[in-house]
């Protein structure tokens, strides 16, 4: 069942994901980081809100794994003067969820087709459930769906701000000129391409 959301949970099993973030830890107000061009504060996790920065670790594309593991931030697709792609999709997922793996599977191919238009972020968050997704895991993932745009860990569990965890995959749509949240779902669309695309 897919839900379109507008407030959004954090963990539920408090114990084993207690270094994850929570919507209640996302901060509303923090001075930017000296040097990183972001909008500035509010910040929120509900649709028309600004998501707050975000740093990861992961790999660049399936076939620059072997670069190793590089960061990445939200703050590195934020433009301002709209001078790449207008929108960024964040697709959330976890090894043990057979959906987030049907989604992997489609999202090369709607890169492909939307790529000029909209950066790709995924996100793998999980392993086992209730573990966190390890480099391995990732790196596994990578190849095994030849994703061609980054693909990063989360062990302090920040994406788990924007949706409960034991129900991805999980999708967030972010307007890069001004990185306000413009769309989510939790669970696989029927559509996943027409859901990205009714954004531009």
């Amino acid at each position: 069942m897919i839900r379109h959301i507008i407030a959004l949970g954090g963990c539920l099993a408090l114990i084993a994901c207690s270094s994850y973030r929570t919507a209640e830890e996302i901060p509303g107000c923090i001075e930017a980081e000296e040097g990183v061009d972001y909008p500035s504060c509010p910040y929120g996790t509900t649709i028309g809100e600004v998501v707050a920065n975000a740093t990861f670790e992961g790999f660049a594309s399936h076939d620059r794994i072997d670069e190793g593991l590089q960061t990445i931030s939200f703050a590195d697709f934020y433009d301002p003067n709209g001078e790449g792609p207008s929108l960024l999709f964040v697709n959330a997922g976890a090894v043990w969820c057979a959906p987030c793996k049907e989604e992997a599977r489609e999202l090369p191919h709607i890169f492909e087709r939307l790529g000029d238009e909209v950066a790709f972020l995924a996100v793998v968050y999980e392993g086992k459930p209730n573990v966190v997704a390890t480099e391995k895991e990732v790196a596994s993932w990578v190849k095994s769906f030849k994703t061609p745009f980054f693909t990063v860990m989360d062990p302090e569990g920040q994406i788990l701000a924007y949706f409960d965890k034991s129900s991805p995959p999980y999708s967030m749509v972010i307007d890069t000129k001004t990185m306000r949240i413009v769309g989510q779902v939790v669970g696989k669309p029927d559509d996943l391409e027409a859901f990205i695309a009714s954004h531009l």
